[in-house]
Parts: C-alpha cells; structure tokens; sequence
C-alpha cells in the first residue's frame, strides 16, 4: 500500500527523496550521472566532521555528510528542506531552510 513496487529498487527514499527504480531506464540515468564527474569531497575532515555531527545531533550519517561538505567549505552552505534535520543542526551554521533561501 503505498510503497515501491515488488522487485524495486526503491520508490521513494527517505523523506520523499526521489530514487531509482528497476527499469524505465534507470541504468541509462546512472550513466549520465557518471558522464556528469561531479566534484567529490571525501577527504578525512569531512568524514570526521559528519560523524561528529551525526553523534552530537543524534541524526543519522546520510543527514550530515552534505552539511559536513558545507562546514569544511569556505563558501558553501546547505540547502535543505529537511525541517527535521535542519532545526537540529542549525547551530552548527551554514545551513539555510530551502523555504527560505534566496540566491
């Protein structure tokens, strides 16, 4: 009831964030994200970082690892429509609700 359908991959992850499902062209979708070569921060501080926040906010590593890229970052702030997460982590700064934010 509501749910993926059986065999997929996922329907909806956490909190209604969109993720793939088997078929209609998902391995297609994956190598244009591939193509795309992202910038990817995954050097030790910032591991270290989202840990600690992970620990001391009590939120789950997924929810921090982007808020670490922010904080290890001179000019980078997260943007999240995340309430939940954001009202627990907001004093560790650089961090803006999505309703909120203006570029």
């Amino acid at each position: 009831m509501g749910g993926p359908p059986a065999g997929s991959l996922a329907g909806r992850g956490p909190r209604g964030s969109r993720t793939l499902e088997r078929g209609h062209g998902a391995p297609a979708d994956v190598e244009m994200l591939l193509a795309m070569e992202f910038p990817v921060a995954d050097d030790t501080a910032v591991m270290h970082r989202a840990t600690r926040l992970a620990v001391e906010s009590g939120q789950h590593l997924f929810d921090t690892l982007y808020h670490a890229v922010a904080l290890e970052s001179e000019a980078a702030t997260l943007i999240t429509a995340d309430e939940r997460y954001r009202r627990k982590a907001q004093g560790y700064g650089r961090i803006v609700a999505l309703a909120r934010w203006e570029d």
